[in-house]
């Protein structure tokens, strides 16, 4: 059996550029088409498309050749006469057209076609402000209606992707061609309406885990400052309590988005059943207690209820560990080791007095908790890559 030569990827795009570069044709042409997806790029390159009803060709202009061979800035729609060559990108196997003259032919017939059905659907009042619905900043979900297979969905799943790789695509398969697609299209939209997409259940989720996924980062740093004290290094225990200082307040924040995770609501539900200032205070005292002390000084129940809620995991058990890793390092620095039984006295009166006050806690700070957690995962994402 003969044997085949077997070929890099690189030596087949070096033979298929030479093909063009010896093509008499390839590089002396001109083109005539319809500009689309025109970027003129900070380096003074101009990038565009060319296209017509039966295709489109990718096309670059650069700096040196626009000075010269650009007498108008193009923009989308204009048709263009377009001469160059055209020659392979080897890097990526792409042929494309190298433009050194372009000029122009008048409006594009593709774009007055747009601009025509552009204006049928403004008369219809399809683009009127009462029907436009809020963009969020920070997008956590998308709901893609389109057919299952071919180039726009590939082409919106590696945007995604690239862009935001933390967003969850929805995909509804419908049919974009032919008549059957209008209806498709519409029963995909309400799908995907049904379904949900921007559900409050979402956040809740997505506050539930991002608290269980810190807790446990949470973990990590409190074994590093033990591993800092057994050695003496002082200055590691405070790097870590330092960091564990700043992780509460993170959590805090992402559970202070919702009501469903405040010590606020659970502080006013409490003082509701209070007939008068003496008697609220009295409910809050026990919802207080309930969640932490349960009721006395250094009980054996202590942290029996405990809750993940915002402001309490802030004013409570954050100023607990601060409490601690404060305590610890004086001691280490006076060269002495932690002394459990002073130490607790000052812990269990913290925790006491706590139960006693009577500060007020929002029940929501109002914020996205999508965007904060897309802010604390780029903060903390490289300590879970190590």
């Amino acid at each position: 059996m003969k044997q085949r030569n077997v070929y890099s990827v690189g030596q087949i795009n070096t033979y298929i550029r030479n093909m063009f570069a010896q093509d008499f044709m390839m590089n002396h042409v001109a083109v005539r088409g319809e500009v689309s997806d025109c970027k003129y790029h900070s380096s003074g390159h101009i990038y565009f498309t060319l296209k017509d009803e039966t295709g489109v060709l990718k096309a670059i202009m650069f700096r040196t050749q626009a000075a010269r061979g650009l007498p108008f800035r193009m923009k989308e729609g204009d048709r263009v006469v377009v001469i160059g060559a055209i020659r392979i990108y080897e890097r990526d196997g792409k042929y494309q057209l190298y433009a050194e003259e372009i000029s122009r032919e008048g409006a594009g017939l593709l774009y007055q076609k747009f601009m025509e059905t552009k204006k049928e659907l403004e008369e219809m009042g399809m683009f009127a402000e009462e029907y436009k619905q809020p963009i969020p900043r920070f997008v956590s979900r998308v709901g893609v209606v389109t057919a299952p297979t071919g180039a726009a969905v590939r082409d919106i799943q590696n945007i995604s992707h690239r862009r935001n790789p933390y967003v969850q695509m929805i995909l509804y398969p419908a049919l974009v061609q032919g008549e059957y697609a209008a209806a498709s299209i519409v029963q995909g939209i309400r799908a995907l309406e049904a379904k949900n997409v921007d559900s409050s259940g979402y956040k809740f989720d997505v506050i539930n885990i991002g608290r269980q996924v810190l807790g446990n980062l949470f973990s990590d740093f409190r074994d590093s400052f033990t591993a800092c004290y057994r050695q003496k290094n002082i200055e590691g225990m405070k790097e870590w309590a330092e960091k564990m200082n700043t992780l509460f307040t993170d959590v805090d924040r992402l559970l202070s988005c919702e009501s469903s995770f405040s010590i606020g609501k659970w502080i006013k539900d409490a003082r509701v059943w209070g007939k008068n200032l003496k008697e609220k205070e009295y409910y809050e005292q026990n919802a207080r207690c309930i969640l932490t002390t349960w009721g006395q000084k250094a009980t054996q129940l202590n942290d029996y209820a405990n809750r993940g809620w915002g402001g309490l995991t802030d004013s409570y058990y954050r100023k607990r560990w601060e409490l601690f890793t404060q305590y610890a390092i004086d001691e280490m620095s006076h060269g002495k080791e932690i002394d459990e039984k002073s130490f607790y006295n000052l812990i269990t009166e913290f925790e006491y007095q706590w139960t006693l006050q009577t500060n007020v806690y929002s029940e929501s700070s109002g914020e996205d908790p999508i965007r904060i957690a897309n802010l604390l995962y780029i903060k903390y994402n490289p300590y879970f890559d190590k």
